[in-house]
């Protein structure tokens, strides 16, 4: 009896073996042959993308993939579909990933502008806040802080990108214009009030605010916090609610002192 149940239990346990290598053999093949049947792009954490449609990716994706809806999930390189989708401006990074229902997923984080700079010929773009500089885009207008001057832009960042910290940048004037949009838009107030700004060849600037008839001479991006705390309490002390418009110039270039113009 103990012999024939030695047997039975042996068979069972050949036969469960037998069971799960066939199965493991089923969807090793259901893998190798499962295609992509479809393409989803978002913004990471589901963001709404601003600069680019998930349109153009796909089209993208298309035209350096024909053949990418049926072809085997197994066989796709999404490494190299994120060097495409990354090559794109305003893409700062990609993640491409398959998935089990035979999806193909596209998450997309795209470049932060915060403000954005014109040159002296009339050229724009945008810099984030890492200080990447940016083309405008086509497809959606931003309120942002301007600063305009004599700088020039290359004409190969109105197409692709470059950081204002390069070896190769040309022009160091758009350095300062960064740190000043950084000190700018650090404060809620101060980037409301100085919407316009301009810059000079030696990186010197005059901003046009949005309340009050003049015009504030800052100088060098040395010290502007400093700066913009003593024109505070010059606009709080001096100004008050009702003397806005008494100056045509504010003057904070020179240490310790504030020199104004009255009209």
């Amino acid at each position: 009896m103990n012999r024939t149940k030695n047997i039975a239990r042996i068979l069972a346990f050949l036969l469960l073996i037998g069971g799960v290598a066939v199965l493991l053999g089923f969807v090793g093949h259901t893998r190798t042959d499962a295609a992509i049947q479809r393409i989803e792009i978002k913004g990471f954490d589901d963001l709404e993308l601003q600069f680019i449609s998930a349109e153009r990716v796909e089209n993208l994706i298309m035209d350096a993939s024909p053949d990418i809806l049926g072809t085997p999930v197994i066989a796709l390189d999404t490494r190299e579909l994120e060097a495409e989708i990354t090559a794109i401006p305003h893409v700062k990074s990609a993640k491409v990933f398959k998935t089990m229902n035979r999806a193909l997923v596209v998450e997309i984080e795209e470049y932060d502008p915060f403000i954005r700079v014109i040159d002296r010929v009339g050229r724009s773009a945008w810099i984030d806040r890492n200080g990447v500089i940016l083309p405008v885009s086509k497809h959606k207008a931003l309120r942002l802080p301007v600063v305009s001057g004599d700088f020039l832009l290359d004409s190969k960042w109105l197409t692709s990108r470059v950081s204002v910290h390069a070896d190769t940048l040309r022009d160091h004037v758009l350095q300062s214009v960064y740190a000043y949009g950084k000190v700018v838009d650090a404060d809620p107030f101060w980037k409301a009030q100085l919407q316009y700004s301009e810059v000079n060849a030696h990186g010197d600037f005059t901003a046009t605010p949005q309340v009050g008839q003049h015009t504030i001479v800052f100088g060098s991006v040395a010290d502007l916090p400093a700066k913009l705390r003593k024109l505070a309490i010059f606009y709080d002390k001096a100004l008050g609610s009702d003397n806005w418009n008494a100056y045509a110039q504010i003057n904070l270039k020179f240490k310790d002192q504030i020199v104004c113009t009255k009209k």
